[in-house]
Parts: structure tokens; C-alpha cells; sequence
């Protein structure tokens, strides 16, 4: 784990990190106390902040980022995991993703795009296929995207269980 930190601050060194004082990255994990989960997952990398150096990119809006980062020059970009996860699905099992989702896979005809995109999270994401219920991570994420609407208003419990064993599963 060190050296692919190390790796990456030197690729960042080497190739140049503009429009913010960068000096680096460190990475930080989630339940590292958890003996079972130390050093497995959850870990993320996060800006080198010493004695007033050093800006938390992490704190700026996307829309921050893309106008003031540059790597090598480039304007950098982002890539949203979440939106990927059908995508990545249908890759490993080496199927083309069909036709009709092909250019926006979580518009299905009737259905909050937000919702289908927290099912597919949580499905995939989480390994819960057949989940009956929204996770609190995705009751979470969803009034963060729909400020001031809740998720178990717009879509009860079922519409998970529906989704995940109609829909999703292809049945």
C-alpha cells in the first residue's frame, strides 16, 4: 500500500499538479479500528495539508475542481463509479448492455432515474441483489441529489424489491 502511495505522488510530482498548492496525497481508511476491515477497504486518497499548505481539493464542488485543476496541464475530469456500475456489470460478464439503456441505463420508462441508479448502487455496490430495502446510504444519497424530497416518500420498500426482482434481474 505505501508504495502505490508512493507511486502516485510521484507520477502527480513528476507530471504536475496546477491551480491548487498540491503537495501531495495521503490515504485514510474507514473502520480502520475494525480489526476484520484494517487495511481492506474503504481507503481514499486525500490532499497533504502541513502547516498552512497544501488545499483540500476534496472540499471544492466538481464544477470547482474542473476550473481551477490541472494535471500535466490537462483539465481533469471525473468519474462518477455510481453511473458506471451497470456498465462495469455487463462488461465482466462479457454482454452488451441492451439497446434500449444503452445511452442513459438508468432512465427506465416511469422511474425516478436517481432511485433505479441507488438500487443499482446498492445492489451491485453492496452485493444485496435481492434487498427488499432502501440502505441508509441510499436514503441518504438520494435527498442529497433531491434536496427537500424524501426516498421512502417518492419510492416505498417495494419499489426496491420490484426493481431488484423484475426489472434488474431481467426476469
Amino acid at each position: 500500500m505505501l508504495d502505490d502511495l508512493e507511486a502516485h505522488n510521484a507520477f502527480l510530482t513528476a507530471v504536475g499538479v496546477t491551480g491548487i498548492d498540491f503537495i501531495g496525497l495521503r490515504r485514510i481508511f474507514n473502520e480502520g479500528d475494525i480489526a476484520v476491515k484494517r487495511w481492506r477497504s474503504g481507503g481514499r486518497f486525500y490532499s497533504v495539508r502541513v502547516k498552512g499548505m497544501g488545499n483540500s481539493y476534496e472540499t471544492m464542488d466538481g464544477e470547482e475542481r474542473r476550473a481551477l485543476i490541472r494535471l500535466g496541464g490537462s483539465v481533469v475530469g471525473e468519474v462518477d463509479m455510481s453511473a458506471s456500475q451497470l456498465r462495469l456489470l455487463y462488461a465482466l460478464l462479457d454482454a452488451d448492455l441492451p439497446s434500449d439503456l444503452a445511452t442513459d441505463p438508468y432512465a427506465l420508462p416511469g422511474l425516478d432515474r436517481e432511485a433505479v441508479k441507488l438500487v443499482v448502487a446498492q445492489a451491485l455496490g453492496k452485493a444485496q441483489g435481492r434487498s427488499t430495502r432502501w440502505g441508509k446510504e441510499a436514503r441518504k444519497g438520494y435527498e442529497k441529489k433531491r434536496p427537500g424530497r424524501s426516498l421512502q416518500k417518492v419510492c416505498d420498500d417495494s419499489y426496491v424489491g420490484r426493481l431488484t426482482t423484475t426489472e434488474m434481474a431481467g426476469s
